[in-house]
C-alpha cells in the first residue's frame, strides 16, 4: 500500500503531519477518498493553499473536485528542475538564468509577462510546447500570481520530501501492516516530542533584542521563538530604509514609496505601501505579509515613520503565536471538547498521551506484558477516580463503544508509488548511468581496445 501523508507547518515553523492515508493505488478515486476523509477530520474547513507536483490524478481531478475553493499550487522546484531537460543543454546554458530571474524576481504580473516574453523571444522558443504549457499554468506556480494568499512561506513540496525521508528511518519494506502502523506512530510521537521541546523553550527562554525599537520587545512576548527570529530579521533590515515619500493620495487611501540605498549607493530600491485610511491597514507591494504571515521590513519601516511603536493586531496571526493551540478542540466523533483553554491542561494531556503510546507499543508485543499493563491500568484508573473525587474535580464521561472480540486484518498487496525510491536526476547523470562498464576493469569511458588492463594482460 502507498503511504500518503498530508503535511503542513505548526506555529514553531516545524513540519508536521495533518493526516495520512494508506492507498492501494494512485488513481483519482483514491485521492478523492483520501481528501474527503481528511476534510472530515479537519473541522476548521479546507486549507487556503495546497502544494503538489503535477501528477495528473491529484492535480486535475481530485483537488478540483474535493477542494474547489483552495488554491492548488504546483511545486516551483520541480518545474524549475525540468527546465534543463525540456529545453536541451545548449538553450538551458544560455537562457536558464534569464528564465529563473523572470520567475523569481518579477515584482508584478505585468513585469513577469514582459520579462518572460522577452526571454522566450531571445531564445527563439516561441513554439516550444512545454514552455507554452507552463506559461498557460502560470497562475499555479509563478510567485507573483500566487502571493496574494497565505502560504506559510512555502513555494515547493520540499517539506513533504523531507518528511518522507524522516519516516523512512522508522519503516521498511519488510514491515507488516501492524508493524508499519506502530512505527509510523512512533515517528509522529517523535515529531510531537520535538514540538514539546519548542513549547518548553518558549515558556522558559526570552530571546535577546537587537534594536531599541519597542515593537521588537513586544513581539518576543507574543511570537514563538522561531517566528520571532524571522520577525527580528525584518526589524533589523528595516533600519536600512531611509525614506518614506507620498506618491499619491485620495479620500480612501494613500500610496507611499519606501526607499533604501542599493549596494552601489547610487540608486534606490523602491517598494510601494498602500495605506487604507478607513481600516488603517497598510499593504506592501512585496507581498511578504500575505505569504509569510509576518510583517515585512517595508511595513515595519512605514509604521516607524508614522510613529507607531507597537505592531497592530492586524499584522499578528494567531497561528504564529505561543498560544496558537489554545482554542476549540473536537474529539473523534466531532463533538467539541470543553475546558481546554488552559495551556497547562493541554501540555499535561500531550505528555500523558505520548508516554502512554510508548507503553502500549511495548506492552502489545506479548500476551504477558499486555495482561500486565491492562491490570495495572485498571488499578491506576480506580486510584485516579479516588484522587479526583478528593480534589473535587468532576469526572469526564466517556461514551463506550462496542469493540468486536476479534478483528482479522490480512496483509495488503504491495504497491509502488510513482517515483518512489528515486531521486530526480539531471540529463548528464542519466547519460553517465547508461555507459556500460567494461568487464576487465569495471570502469566506463573506454572500450576493449583502449583498456589498459586488458592490453597488459593480453
Amino acid at each position: 500500500m502507498i503511504f500518503a501523508p498530508i503535511t503542513g507547518v505548526n506555529h514553531h515553523g516545524q513540519t508536521i503531519v495533518f493526516g495520512y492515508g494508506l492507498l492501494s493505488d494512485e488513481k483519482t478515486e483514491s485521492f478523492i477518498w483520501l481528501l474527503e476523509q481528511w476534510l472530515k477530520a479537519m473541522p476548521s474547513g479546507p486549507p487556503k493553499v495546497i502544494i503538489t507536483d503535477q501528477d495528473q490524478a491529484i492535480a486535475k481531478k481530485a483537488i478540483a473536485q474535493v477542494l474547489p475553493h483552495t488554491l492548488h499550487r504546483f511545486c516551483i522546484w520541480h518545474i524549475m528542475f525540468k527546465f534543463r531537460d525540456k529545453l536541451g543543454l545548449v538553450i538551458a546554458q544560455s537562457y536558464y538564468g534569464l528564465f529563473k530571474n523572470s520567475v523569481y524576481n518579477s515584482k508584478t504580473r505585468e513585469e513577469f509577462e514582459a520579462s518572460w516574453k522577452n526571454v522566450v523571444q531571445q531564445s527563439k522558443q516561441e513554439n516550444h510546447v512545454w514552455l507554452t504549457t507552463m506559461y498557460e499554468l502560470r497562475s499555479r506556480w509563478i510567485p507573483t500570481f500566487c502571493n496574494h494568499i497565505f502560504h506559510a512561506g512555502m513555494q515547493s513540496s520540499q517539506r513533504v520530501e523531507s518528511n518522507h525521508s524522516f519516516f523512512k528511518t522508522f519503516v521498511s519494506l519488510n514491515n507488516s501492516l501492524l508493524d508499519f502502523a506502530t512505527k509510523i506512530k512512533r515517528g509522529l510521537g517523535q515529531q510531537r516530542h520535538e514540538k514539546l521541546i519548542r513549547d518548553h523553550i518558549d515558556s522558559n527562554e526570552i530571546p535577546k533584542t537587537k534594536t531599541y525599537y519597542p515593537i521588537e520587545k513586544q513581539m518576543r512576548e507574543v511570537y514563538t521563538k522561531e517566528i520571532f527570529l524571522r520577525f527580528q530579521d525584518q526589524v533589523v533590515k528595516s533600519t536600512a530604509y531611509l525614506k518614506c515619500e507620498t506618491l499619491k493620495e485620495d479620500e480612501h487611501e494613500c500610496v507611499y514609496t519606501v526607499l533604501r540605498a542599493a549596494d552601489d549607493e547610487q540608486s534606490w530600491k523602491v517598494r510601494q505601501i498602500i495605506h487604507d485610511k478607513v481600516s488603517g491597514f497598510a499593504k506592501c507591494s512585496c507581498g511578504g505579509f500575505e505569504v509569510e504571515g509576518i510583517a515585512c521590513r517595508h511595513i515595519i519601516f512605514f509604521l516607524r515613520s508614522i510613529n507607531i511603536v507597537h505592531l497592530p493586531n492586524e499584522y499578528i496571526l494567531d497561528r504564529w503565536t505561543k498560544n496558537a493551540k489554545v482554542g476549540r478542540v473536537w474529539d473523534d466523533d466531532g463533538i467539541e471538547v470543553r475546558d481546554v483553554g488552559d495551556k497547562s491542561l493541554i501540555m499535561r494531556y500531550i505528555q500523558l498521551s505520548q508516554l502512554s503510546q510508548v507503553v502500549i507499543d511495548e506492552a502489545s508485543l506479548s500476551e504477558e506484558s499486555t495482561k500486565y499493563i491492562t491490570d495495572g491500568l485498571h488499578s491506576l484508573r480506580l486510584g485516579i477516580k479516588e484522587l479526583l473525587t478528593s480534589l473535587g474535580v468532576e469526572e469526564v464521561l466517556v461514551t463506550k463503544k462496542r469493540i468486536p472480540q476479534q478483528i482479522l486484518i490480512e496483509e495488503p498487496s504491495q504497491s509502488k508509488a510513482k517515483g518512489s525510491g528515486k531521486r530526480l536526476k539531471s540529463s548528464k547523470e542519466i547519460a553517465m548511468s547508461k555507459q556500460k562498464n567494461y568487464g576487465k576493469c569495471g570502469r566506463t569511458g573506454h572500450n576493449i581496445k583502449t583498456c589498459g588492463k586488458h592490453n597488459t594482460e593480453g
